[in-house]
C-alpha cells in the first residue's frame, strides 16, 4: 500500500511537470493571433482578439488560471472550434479508444500464440519463418503498412472501406495498420521470455510427472514468463493511444489525435493543453496500473 500511494504521488507530480512544459513550450512556440486573423487586420483588431481569447494577460496569470482549470476541468475555449476545449476531445474520444482497443486485442490474439509456437519449436525452420516474418513486420513504417493495405483491401479487393467511421468495418484497416508491428513485437518477446524460463528446474519436473506439453507452457511457462512482459504491453497501450493519429489521419477517422493535430498545427491553445491532460493522465494511469497488476500476476512479488 505504501508503495502503491508513493507511486500515486509521483504520478500526479510528472502529470504536473508535463503540463507545465506543455504550457511552456506552445507559448514559445508562436502567436497564435497571426494565425486567427487575415494579414490585412489592424493592431486593434488583434488586440480585441487576444482579449476575447484571454491572452492579453501575461504568462504567469494565464498558467495559474490554467492550472485552476485543470482542477475545476475547464480548460477554456478552442480558439478555432469556439467551443469548450475538453468536451470537444471527449467526443472523439471513444474512436481512439475502440480503435486502440481492437488493435490491442488482434495483437495479444496473434502475437503471444505466435510467441509460443516459436518458442516451442525452437532451432526448428517454423520458428525461423516466425522470427523472419516479425523482423519485416516490425521494422516496416506504419504509413507505408496502412497505404499497402488500402491499396490491397480497399482499391484492388474492394472489399474494405478505407476512410470514414460509419460502421464497424471502418476499423478493421486502421486496427490492422497498428497491430501488425505490435504482433511482431509480442511475439519476439513472449519468445524471448519462454525461452529464458523453458530451461527452469520447475519446468523440467512438470515434464517429469508426465504433464502435457500445452499445459506446461500455458500453465506454467507462459505465467511466469508474462511478468516482463507486463510492462512492454503497458508502455506499448500507452504508445498506442498518442500513436493513433497516422492511422486517424491516413483513414480519415475523426479520433481525438487527429483533432490534436490540427489544433497544434493552429496553436490552438486550448485544445493542445486539454490533449495534454487527456492524453498524458491516461497514459501515467496505465503505468500506474501496470505496477499494480505486477502482484496479481506473481503473487511472490512485494513492495518494499
Amino acid at each position: 500500500m505504501t508503495y502503491l500511494l508513493t507511486r500515486v504521488g509521483q504520478t500526479l507530480l510528472t502529470l504536473w511537470l508535463i503540463l507545465t512544459l506543455t504550457f511552456v513550450g506552445i507559448n514559445l512556440a508562436g502567436d497564435p493571433i497571426s494565425l486567427l486573423v487575415s494579414d490585412s487586420a489592424t493592431s486593434q483588431e488583434r488586440l480585441a482578439l487576444e482579449q476575447s481569447l484571454g491572452l492579453d494577460a501575461a504568462p504567469l496569470e494565464r498558467y495559474g488560471r490554467y492550472l485552476i482549470g485543470v482542477l475545476e476541468g475547464n480548460l477554456g475555449k478552442s480558439f478555432v472550434f469556439d467551443r469548450p476545449a475538453l468536451p470537444l476531445l471527449l467526443e472523439r474520444l471513444p474512436i481512439t479508444l475502440l480503435l486502440v482497443a481492437v488493435s490491442l486485442t488482434l495483437s495479444l490474439l496473434i502475437g503471444v500464440p505466435l510467441g509460443v509456437i516459436a518458442a516451442a519449436r525452437h532451432g526448428a525452420r517454423l520458428e525461423r519463418a516466425i522470427l523472419t516474418g516479425s523482423a519485416v513486420a516490425v521494422s516496416a513504417p506504419t504509413f507505408f503498412i496502412g497505404i499497402v493495405l488500402i491499396f490491397v483491401f480497399a482499391v484492388q479487393w474492394r472489399v474494405l472501406p478505407s476512410q470514414g467511421a460509419s460502421d464497424w468495418t471502418h476499423f478493421i484497416l486502421p486496427a490492422l495498420t497498428l497491430s501488425i508491428p505490435r504482433v511482431a513485437l509480442f511475439t519476439r518477446y513472449i519468445r524471448a521470455g519462454l525461452l529464458e524460463v523453458l530451461p527452469e528446474d520447475f519446468i523440467r519436473t512438470a515434464r517429469a510427472k508426465g504433464l502435457p506439453s500445452g499445459a506446461i507452457l500455458y500453465g506454467h511457462a507462459l505465467r511466469n514468463a508474462l511478468l516482463p512482459f507486463i510492462t512492454i504491453l503497458g508502455l506499448q497501450l500507452g504508445s498506442l493511444l498518442s500513436g493513433t493519429v497516422i492511422s486517424e489521419t491516413l483513414f480519415a477517422l475523426p479520433g481525438i489525435n487527429r483533432l490534436a493535430l490540427e489544433g497544434l498545427t493552429r496553436l490552438d491553445y486550448p485544445l493542445i493543453l486539454a490533449y495534454t491532460l487527456i492524453s498524458s493522465g491516461t497514459v501515467l494511469g496505465l503505468n500506474l496500473l501496470t505496477d499494480a497488476l505486477y502482484g496479481l500476476v506473481d503473487p511472490r512479488v512485494r513492495y518494499a
